[in-house]
């Protein structure tokens, strides 16, 4: 909507599989657990995402799978975060 008034254009949304949306689901819910110093963000922990895993269905996926999903969509949040 915001994108629209401000006459950018629409970005197209890729195709999300099962897998693709569980494992953003996952990251988005660890994202909320981060911890803080000084405003400033603290990467994900493996105690913050295995505490997530938890409490979602993981069917098919290895934990070396996820982790590693979980740390490079960290990387590029907290690079994103830093260039504010």
């Amino acid at each position: 909507m915001i994108r629209k008034r401000l006459g950018l254009p629409i970005p197209v949304e890729p195709e999300n599989d099962g897998i693709t949306s569980t494992l953003l689901e996952l990251f988005y819910l660890a994202d909320r657990s981060r911890r803080f110093v000084e405003y400033s963000p603290l990467p994900l922990s493996v105690p913050e995402i295995k505490a997530c895993m938890d409490v979602m269905a993981l069917d098919g996926l290895s934990e070396r799978e996820v982790f590693n999903t979980m740390f490079e969509l960290d990387r590029i949040r907290l690079e994103r975060w830093r260039r504010k």
